[in-house]
């Protein structure tokens, strides 16, 4: 999902923010630009330390959609170098592998047991989402890679 897609909430947290995000949009006279950060991950903020030996997990086939705290500050600045503003930015890592394939790889790498997650239906949908605006607006490219 771009930034130029409508995003249609399912939750009342999702909702809400959404409500916010239009507030800013639609209020005069107020720079704004909208930043929809991924997940973060990078220091101590390690995802897989949470899922670690869990079992029978939902959802394996989905594609994870992370950020390095690093691009996120990085983002950030340049954002307010470049004079950014007026846009939507969904700031998240391009590589989107599978949440199973991840979090597995990484509790192996912190030498955790690894999580184990349930079979999935292969006609599953899942939400995966691109930055497009980083690239085309800032001209940004990611530094640290969640890999």
């Amino acid at each position: 999902m771009p930034e130029n897609d409508e995003p249609q909430p399912e939750t009342i947290a999702g909702k809400q923010l959404r409500q916010v995000e239009e507030l800013f949009i639609h209020s005069g006279g107020l720079q704004t630009t909208i930043v929809r950060f991924g997940g973060l991950i990078g220091g101590s903020r390690q995802p897989a330390k949470f899922l670690a030996a869990r079992k029978g997990l939902a959802d394996g086939n989905a594609p994870v959609n992370l950020i390095h705290r690093e691009d996120c500050i990085d983002i950030l600045i340049q954002i307010v170098k470049q004079d950014a503003f007026g846009y939507v930015f969904n700031a998240v890592n391009p590589h989107h592998p599978k949440k199973a394939a991840y979090y597995i790889d990484k509790a192996k790498e912190l030498g955790l047991e690894p999580p184990t997650f349930a079979e999935n239906d292969s006609e599953e949908m899942f939400k995966q989402v691109d930055s497009v605006n980083l690239k085309s607006v800032l001209d940004y490219t990611f530094k640290v890679s969640i890999l």
